[in-house]
């Protein structure tokens, strides 16, 4: 359980990155399609937590049978792990296109030659 509640609190920290680019409206390396799906998954998951949030208060005041809120909890649990397994590949595949966006960047811009006197691998920059 407690494995469970860590791998929750790593994805929700996953979501979190993410959320701000798909909140205000497409992310700039976005398709509009997975931008929406993106947004999709953010308030599927918000839901579930409040869902969660709601059944753990309404079991604080006794308005809940103790096995419908194990139930309930439990099928909530799930379905949010799997939305956030979901979030964490969107975050994976955005982190690998920004980095093929940096490389290729990286590739067009020239070279910098080196300027004046070839530096030392010595220690103190003398060739000794």
């Amino acid at each position: 359980m407690v494995m469970a509640l860590g791998i929750l609190l790593v994805l929700a920290v996953a979501a979190a990155v993410v959320y701000p680019f798909v909140r205000k409206g497409q992310a700039p390396w976005m398709e509009a399609a997975e931008a929406e799906a993106l947004r999709e998954l953010m308030e599927q998951k918000n839901a579930l937590y409040s869902a969660i949030r709601q059944i753990d208060f309404d079991r604080e005041m006794g308005n809940i049978a103790e096995d419908d809120y194990r139930r309930l909890r439990s099928r909530y649990v799930r379905r949010a792990a799997v939305v956030l397994r979901d979030i964490e590949g969107w975050q994976a595949e955005m982190e690998k296109e920004l980095e093929r966006e940096v490389e290729a960047l990286l590739r067009q811009r020239p070279a910098k030659k080196s300027q004046g006197k070839p530096v030392s691998k010595a220690r103190g920059g003398h060739g000794s």
